[in-house]
């Protein structure tokens, strides 16, 4: 019977008799670069720089965002492709898993359906894949014959400037998968999105339960900000919008003259950020199902196809739900040059920080109260490892490891408590956690919700007394 197995970029196991091991899948989940509009801050004359400040007119990733794409891709690309980590014995390293040109059907990209994400993932992809790396070359014919009919003076010395590559330097076209904000289902858009999501946590947001977080925080600080900053800080949507402005301002580099940004400015603007990421998310459990489904059902229809057939087919909920999945999700492949689900080696998701939490609380407890950063990343990654039994038959075994940030991650559900499990448990995780695989997530999240539907929101004890902690 096959397995498989999935292990995050440089876990190591120990003890292990291991006769071979292959990288098969990846899967990268992340956040948009840093992005911010200073200029539309109430708050800008606390930036303190003698030199002019970009007007983002929408809410954009900034240059260092860009940066931290492309150091990104930069990174994969050495896992990845190049492979600078063979003969140093960490396991799944021994060969390049992707092309060292970029392949379109190598690579199923999604983002969010706004520019921050879209834009990232070409930052990401050029650092993947730079342009000395590009394979897409034209004949001699090509290039002196075939014209665009608006350009057919170009002059012979022009093309020949060009050279080779299909684009003058060797820049890389890459394919990238992207919805109309409203019909973006991964984000809260009010328009054909996820609807339901949205007035889910508006109510999660008017809710007693929540008041009682912000009256806690803004009892405790409101006063130490305004007396810190200068700032009248009146409510807790100040303070949040305050501990906002200078956590993007901080990353950006400027200058605060004006006060100290020491580090119990820090802790306690943190304290904010984390109280309305958590309750963002963990206020109900439907805000974490519908935010991570349409990820998860992609994810899950490529991992069901990396499992043994036999694993699955003798229950025939699962095996409906796969064929389902299969169907469904294959049609979307369509408009992604037609290339089958279950042939791409990586996936690549990027997405706003709450689509980053939402996978986190659902395989796992270890990061729930933490504020997702500009360009955070979870991989995981699924390997085929051949062992022998004990009667000395060659078989493969399966199991899952995923990393946050590069940190291993302890996974909650039918892994409990593991940081390695079997593939298989991991898919059954993500269906017990309540995520929704076997319905359309249009119908789903066009669910509006009635004035009689009545919703009980979790205890905010948990999360007061880890920000009473420190």
């Amino acid at each position: 019977m096959k397995h498989i197995q999935a292990f995050v970029s440089a876990a190591l196991l120990f003890g292990v008799s291991q006769a071979a091991k292959e990288l098969e899948f990846i899967a990268e989940i992340g956040t948009h670069g840093h992005s911010y509009f200073p200029l539309q801050s109430r708050f800008k004359h606390m930036i303190q720089t003698d030199e002019p400040i970009e007007d983002y007119t929408y809410k954009n990733i900034t240059p260092l965002g860009i940066r931290q794409q492309y150091l990104i891709g930069q990174e994969l690309r050495r896992r990845y492709v190049t492979n600078l980590t063979a003969g140093t014995e960490i396991e799944g390293y021994s060969t390049p898993f992707l092309n060292y040109s970029y392949r379109i059907q190598e690579m199923f990209m999604r983002t969010a359906g706004n520019s921050q994400s879209y834009i990232s993932a070409n930052a990401q992809m050029i650092g993947l894949y730079p342009p000395e790396t590009c394979n897409q070359r034209l004949t001699e014919w090509q290039k002196k014959n075939v014209r665009p009919p608006l350009f057919e003076g170009i002059s012979d010395e022009e093309v020949e400037a060009l050279g080779d590559f299909a684009t003058k330097g060797g820049f890389t076209p890459f394919d990238i998968f992207n919805q109309y904000q409203t019909e973006d289902q991964m984000n809260d858009y009010n328009g054909l999105g996820c609807k339901r999501y949205s007035q889910l946590r508006e109510l999660s947001h008017q809710s007693e339960e929540f008041e009682t977080i912000k009256n806690n925080l803004t009892q405790q600080y409101l006063q130490y900000l305004s007396d810190h900053t200068s700032e009248p800080i009146k409510t807790y949507d100040d303070a949040l919008e305050l501990c906002q402005f200078i956590y993007d301002a901080w990353i950006d580099g400027y200058d605060f003259s004006k006060f100290e940004y020491d580090d119990k400015l820090k802790n306690v603007c943190q304290k904010f950020m984390e109280s309305q990421a958590y309750y963002k998310l963990y206020a109900h459990k439907d805000l974490r199902i519908l935010k991570i489904s349409e990820l998860s059902q992609l994810l899950t229809a490529r991992l069901y196809a990396l499992v043994d057939q036999e694993e699955f087919q003798s229950d025939k909920e699962l095996d409906a739900e796969y064929k389902w999945l299969l169907s469904v999700h294959q049609y979307q492949m369509k408009f992604n040059n037609f290339n089958k689900i279950i042939e791409f080696k990586m996936f690549m998701f990027l997405g706003e920080s709450w689509n980053v939490k939402a996978f986190l609380s659902i395989v796992s407890d270890q990061f729930k109260f933490d504020f997702i950063s500009p360009s955070s990343l979870i991989i995981l990654e699924v390997y085929d490892e051949e062992s022998e039994n004990e009667q000395g038959v060659k078989v493969q075994k399966a199991s899952v490891k995923v990393k946050y940030n590069d940190e291993l991650v302890t996974l909650n559900g039918r892994c409990l408590g593991k940081t390695e499990c079997d593939i298989f448990d991991f898919i059954q995780t993500l269906r017990d956690q309540g995520q929704i695989l076997s319905k359309n997530m249009r119908d789903v999240c066009g669910q509006e919700i009635s004035k009689s539907d009545t919703f009980e929101f979790e205890s905010p004890s948990e999360i007061l007394n880890y920000l009473n902690s420190y």
